[in-house]
């Protein structure tokens, strides 16, 4: 249990460190969808969402399954605590590589789908 309450302070401010970047990357990649016009501009301000959708599962699941190793570890015999340990933890650091590739990836490409339209001159309007 003690485990849990030391992840608890950093998790929190990932996360709201995650809305708040997210949030402003949507804000600015609506204001590039009204200036630019268009069904893909449109589109592309739901990028960074997504992104904090899957890095928001992604840190649940890390998370969960830390938490998990760490009370698997407690009740382990000394001799092996080590290597399940290690094997544990890799286990989680592969599931968050899983969802951190591509939540990095999505906030790239909204970061430069909006600086494109952020630079590119506006579409007249009809």
């Amino acid at each position: 249990m003690r485990v849990m309450s030391e992840l608890i302070v950093p998790a929190i401010l990932a996360v709201a460190t995650q809305i708040v970047v997210s949030l402003g990357l949507f804000q600015w990649a609506r204001w590039v969808a009204r200036r630019q016009g268009g069904v893909w501009w449109q589109r592309a301000t739901w990028l960074p969402l997504v992104a904090l959708g899957l890095g928001l599962i992604g840190a649940a699941a890390s998370m969960a399954l830390l938490t998990q190793a760490f009370d698997a570890v407690e009740s382990t015999d000394a001799a092996t605590k080590a290597s399940a340990l290690a094997e544990a933890i890799s286990t989680t650091m592969t599931v968050t590589a899983i969802f951190a590739v591509p939540t990095w990836l999505l906030y790239a490409a909204s970061v430069l789908i909006s600086l494109l339209g952020s630079l590119r001159r506006p579409r007249p309007s009809r």
